[in-house]
């Protein structure tokens, strides 16, 4: 209305034409009030509207924050597991590389016996 653009009461009834008149003044204090207990009002219901908004919007922060941090723990875990997997495919190698390297020698072990063993039989002869 036309209080909207300026809510100066004291204005209001320095602008009316002297003498004053009471009732008009009373008048324009009642006008005030109205308007002030709406604009009141309408203020409380967007602030509500707004809180349940700021409140969800807090509520999806938190949320993700959780998940955050279970998603932190989860890749430290999975670093953790990847670690010792790693160490156990170096040992598992290790490992075999040893065994293949001591079948080795064993085959070769295996061959110079076999030579000295046809050698021994062909002196025997």
């Amino acid at each position: 209305g036309r209080f909207l653009s300026d809510f100066s009461l004291s204005q209001e009834i320095v602008d009316l034409a002297y003498p004053w008149e009471l009732p008009k003044i009373e008048e324009l204090n009642q006008e005030y009030e109205t308007l002030a207990e709406k604009v009141n009002a309408t203020l409380c219901l967007r602030v509500m509207r707004n809180y349940n908004e700021f409140v969800q919007g807090m509520q999806q922060v938190q949320g993700v924050e959780t998940e955050l941090t279970l998603i932190g723990v989860l890749v430290k875990n999975g670093r953790r597991k990847l670690q010792e997997r790693d160490m156990g495919l170096v040992r598992g190698s290790m490992q075999v590389a040893r065994q293949y390297k001591k079948a080795q020698r064993l085959t070769s072990l295996i061959e110079t016996m076999t030579e000295f063993q046809a050698a021994v039989q062909m002196r025997e002869r």
